[in-house]
């Protein structure tokens, strides 16, 4: 993607998002300049939610789409902050939609990356790169996402943080300690980072086992989170969601919400909020609800997508004729 000025700070930070920009700059002191307010969209880009309110420079987004229980995890998040935190929950459940939300009612930038055991480490620290510089070939250090993070106070967004591997776990202790956190780049010598008093680490992870590729943290590690959150229901209000995204099939919002709470009688066939969403897309691009869950919901639970159809038929089909 090319990145135009606009997109850039005068500090120098860049964005890939003009109203992250403008929300950076309200607390930026790089420069007195002030964006072009032609940057800034009127509408935000759509979160993780579909169709839920976005927030914008000047106000934070609504709380609409959560539950109380989701509410609550958000005000207690939103009290820890700078400390480092861990959300704990199962996969498409909103814990990264309520990571942004927070950030953005902080008024912090955020970047995120997904850990995985073979992660290049460069990615999160940093590299040595070539580059023209008047016609010649120079070699210069670009900071990876987690050291631009630390040195700029933005929140660091650590995905699926029971998949990184040890090297990048190593990397992390003196970012997480309690007090006189540090920051080390021993590919560029040696080099200390100061890391900013702002700085925001968040890490989620899946539950260990469950089917999921996880193992289980360092002790070690774990122990230097300030809180770690285990969300165990549904953090988003799915009823205000399916109103919003099917609003001309008040019936479906209806049987959708019944078949969703069905499907949770068991663990293993428990339907998670974003296949929820991308099914009701389906349906809003002209799919029959039954063939939105055929393509959306089923084929992510091979082991109960029997029992699913059934269920869905039973809401959708039966007694239509």
């Amino acid at each position: 993607m090319v990145v135009t000025d606009k997109l850039t700070c005068p500090c120098g930070l860049v964005f890939n998002d003009p109203n992250y920009l403008a929300i950076h700059t309200v607390s930026c002191t790089g420069s007195s300049t002030t964006i072009n307010q032609e940057a800034v969209p009127t509408a935000p880009v759509t979160p993780f939610i579909p169709m839920a309110p976005a927030p914008t420079v000047d106000t934070p987004a609504s709380t609409a789409y959560f539950t109380d229980y989701g509410k609550d995890f958000l005000h207690e998040l939103a009290k820890v902050h700078p400390d480092p935190v861990m959300v704990i929950g199962e996969t498409g459940g909103g814990k990264s939609y309520a990571v942004r939300y927070v950030a953005n009612e902080k008024q912090s930038i955020y970047s995120s990356i997904n850990a995985h055991p073979a992660m290049d480490i460069s990615q999160l620290i940093g590299m040595y790169r070539p580059a023209n510089q008047d016609g010649h070939v120079v070699v210069e250090w670009e900071h990876g996402v987690l050291t631009e993070a630390v040195e700029k106070g933005m929140t660091f967004f650590f995905e699926e943080a029971t998949r990184m591997s040890p090297e990048a776990a190593g990397r992390l202790f003196g970012i997480l300690d309690t007090t006189d956190r540090y920051y080390n780049l021993m590919e560029r010598g040696g080099d200390d980072i100061k890391v900013h008093d702002d700085f925001w680490l968040v890490a989620t992870a899946n539950p260990t086992g469950n089917g999921y590729h996880t193992q289980a943290l360092d002790p070690a590690l774990r122990s230097r989170f300030a809180a770690i959150f285990n969300i165990t229901e549904p953090i988003a209000d799915e009823k205000a969601i399916l109103a919003n995204m099917l609003p001309q099939h008040s019936s479906y919002q209806t049987k959708m919400y019944r078949f969703i709470l069905d499907s949770r009688s068991s663990h293993e066939s428990s339907i998670n909020t974003r296949d929820m969403v991308l099914a009701c897309r389906l349906i809003n691009k002209g799919f029959t609800p039954m063939r939105a869950i055929e393509l959306a919901i089923l084929p992510k639970y091979p082991g109960q997508s029997e029992g699913l159809k059934q269920q869905a038929f039973n809401h959708f089909e039966a007694g239509s004729a």
